[in-house]
């Protein structure tokens, strides 16, 4: 409820009104200031004289609550009620305000703006968006970057004409729109088996209906292979078949590995292909989220929340083999390419053990193209990297190792998201033959596990701040 005293030789509260004019048969300003206090141009220019004395439920004064932008004209009379104009100035006439006309110059008072750029249609010289100009388009409100114009005629380009061969047949009823009169000599509409509205010889998917054109005007062909996309088994042309795609529909070919295998780039591997742009959030292509997915979709290092730190088991195989090889451990960040040091220790042991461990006092940055700390020390003939700087410890006594891992950023974090510092604990339970739990690294697909090998987790792994 607003409540508003106004002065007519006496104080009178009004509840439940708006306003009430100051002085008997007093009319609101046609400027829409009269109803304001002085301090906003008010004042008694017109009969007037407003005391403000108390607050909306807002927490504004009154003032403020029929004035959106707070300009001090009332959105009633305001030309720019959504944008702080009190001077009011409109250049061109048309009763929208220079501060939000998108066309300053030019009368457009109903602001059409077809493509939504920063220009009115009256304005625009590219009123499309398709980078043609509205001189030389030859459909300027339709986008279509290629003008096809099959017909030749200046009755507008393909995108925009509803007979695009100009043989009488609008294109919705033509079995063959893109052969008639004006088409080469020798055309002629032979078959349509598709029944798309497009002869055989031009139909770039000649047995599937695709009728449906691309802002080029053509049909939809994503890898501009001639092959449509209804009928192409590799319709981004990165060489894997649309079943075996991890992102159909954009371009991402697989990275062959070094035993062999072929792997697209998925980076926060969930499963979800990209093109390789893992804590950039540019080329997710077909990823909904920035996540390289710990243990499940919902436990993930997400680049934009704070600073954050997992360890994982990288060979949990060796808990319960037996094998006398080193178990290894993994770091990985929600910074990448940022130096990384850390510092780790055994904070507990099994009776009787005497083991330690490698590379405790260490740093890194991102492996490329995975959100792994790692530097290479020592690479072989063939350029493999034979040692790196993980950390890794022989067991020598089944039972669990439990190891405290300090992880800080040196150079600071430039999301300023002000902790730079984080303790990640990891227990190794040797003997087991256990590998899994909550907070290790795993991907969120059997393939993609598969791939990273890394097909379990140690038994648990506790964090802390």
């Amino acid at each position: 409820m607003k409540k508003v005293m106004t002065f007519v030789g006496v104080l009178s509260l009004a509840v439940g009104a708006w306003f009430l004019p100051a002085t008997a048969g007093a009319q609101e300003c046609s400027n829409g200031l009269c109803g304001t206090p002085d301090q906003s141009g008010g004042g008694c220019g017109c009969g007037c004289g407003s005391i403000l004395i108390a607050m909306t439920d807002r927490g504004d004064s009154y003032q403020f609550a029929d004035d959106f932008d707070g300009d001090g004209i009332e959105d009633e009379f305001d030309n720019c009620p959504f944008a702080f104009n009190f001077e009011q100035a409109d250049l061109d006439g048309d009763a929208v305000g220079d501060a939000c006309d998108t066309c300053v110059n030019d009368q457009n008072p109903f602001q059409e703006n077809l493509d939504g750029d920063e220009f009115g249609d009256v304005c625009d010289d590219d009123m499309d968006g398709d980078t043609i100009l509205n001189a030389v388009d030859n459909c300027p409100t339709v986008p279509n970057l290629a003008q096809l114009n099959t017909d030749g005629l200046s009755d507008g380009g393909n995108a925009c004409d509803d007979d695009d061969d100009n043989d009488g047949i609008l294109d919705v009823e033509d079995a063959c729109r893109l052969c008639g009169p004006a088409a080469a000599a020798g055309c002629a509409c032979e078959d349509d088996p598709d029944n798309d509205g497009i002869d055989t010889r031009f139909d770039n998917c000649p047995t599937i209906a695709n009728p449906q054109l691309d802002s080029f005007g053509e049909q939809i062909d994503t890898d501009h292979d001639g092959i449509g996309d209804l009928c192409d088994v590799d319709l981004d042309g990165d060489d894997v078949d649309n079943r075996l795609d991890n992102c159909p529909a954009v371009f991402n070919p697989c990275v062959t590995l070094a035993n062999g295998a072929c792997m697209q780039p998925d980076r926060d591997r969930d499963g979800l292909g990209d093109t390789g742009g893992w804590g950039t959030n540019l080329n997710e292509s077909c990823d909904p989220q920035e996540c390289y997915v710990i243990d499940d979709p919902s436990s993930c290092l997400n680049p934009d929340a704070a600073f954050d730190v997992r360890a994982a088991i990288l060979n949990p195989e060796v808990l319960e083999s037996g094998s006398g090889d080193p178990i290894v451990i993994g770091l990985f960040t929600n910074r990448p390419d940022l130096q990384h040091n850390w510092t780790a220790q055994f904070v507990d042991l099994p009776k009787g053990s005497n083991v330690t461990l490698e590379n405790a006092e260490s740093a890194a940055t991102t492996v490329e193209g995975f959100p792994e700390l790692a530097n290479c020390l020592e690479q072989g003939e063939d350029g493999t990297c034979i040692r790196d700087n993980k950390l890794r410890f022989n067991p020598d006594v089944d039972g669990e190792y439990t190891i405290k891992i300090t992880v800080d950023l040196p150079n600071g974090d430039p999301n300023g998201l002000n902790n730079t510092i984080v303790v990640t604990t990891i227990v190794a339970d040797v003997g087991s033959g256990m590998a899994g739990g909550g907070g290790g690294c795993a991907a969120g697909s059997a393939s993609a596990m598969a791939a990273l090998a890394l097909a379990g987790l140690a038994l648990f792994v506790r964090r802390k701040r």
